[in-house]
């Protein structure tokens, strides 16, 4: 990330020079464009029209980059961030201005633009890899399981001689946890995987009676990688709910 940022204040300084060179060295108003016989004004030769083109493409470029930002995961999105690609999106748009008027393209001036725009997509092009190298790591972390110990209260007001935890998005119940019965006001510790996809559990308990409870969907974002703990509650009217904290 650290590179990421000195890429960027590379690129800012450099479109920031660059559009401050093309306001000094824009013509004075009797160096306005020649008007035709016609009235119309001089149109853009070929060469100002490719260079124009090159332009934006860099700054199609830069918004692509842009996007790759946003989709970043949220620990990312520092403010000094923003404010970098804020920077930087103004300062396309400020050295855009010279390509208004056809007579602001003289040869010097688009010697320099040409310099820069070539050296803008330069950079632009190692901040993609940077970026997709920083986004391809944080998909590999967040991929990575993390093993939380979780802590099973049981306050149903019936023994569980089966439990078994499943992620919110898989059919498979997988295995019963147990190895011997979880009495009331009993707790069990447990290790449970989980990753950014796998955050929402549903658990199936049985009694010795073979009656089954179900709790779908127990939400488990808010806990902590240090350990969390999972109630069980039964109320007298037959109602069961889970909790975490």
């Amino acid at each position: 990330m650290k590179k990421f940022f000195i890429l960027l204040t590379a690129l800012a300084l450099m479109l920031s020079l660059a559009a401050c060179g093309e306001k000094a060295g824009a013509p004075a108003a009797s160096s306005a464009p020649e008007a035709s016989a016609s009235g119309t004004a001089t149109e853009f030769t070929p060469e100002q029209q490719a260079l124009a083109e090159e332009f934006m493409a860099m700054a199609e470029d830069f918004d692509a980059l842009a996007d790759k930002v946003n989709a970043l995961p949220e620990e990312l999105r520092s403010e000094e961030l923003v404010n970098n690609m804020n920077e930087l999106g103004t300062n396309i748009l400020e050295l855009s201005e010279v390509f208004s008027d056809p007579a602001s393209l003289t040869p010097e001036a688009m010697g320099a633009l040409k310099v820069t725009v070539e050296a803008t997509r330069a950079l632009l092009a190692e901040a993609h890899a940077n970026l997709d190298e920083i986004a391809a790591m944080a998909a590999e972390s967040a991929a990575e399981p993390v093993v939380v110990p979780v802590e099973i209260v049981n306050l149903t007001g019936v023994e569980i001689h089966t439990l078994a935890l499943s992620p919110s998005n898989s059919n498979d119940w997988g295995e019963n946890l147990l190895d011997e019965v979880i009495g009331n006001g009993e707790t069990l510790q447990v290790e449970m995987p989980f990753t950014e996809d796998t955050l929402l559990w549903d658990l199936l308990v049985e009694d010795g009676s073979g009656n089954q409870l179900t709790f779908m969907g127990v939400d488990f974002s808010d806990a902590s990688v240090e350990g969390a703990q999972l109630v069980l509650t039964g109320t007298e009217g037959g109602d069961y709910y889970a909790s975490v904290s």
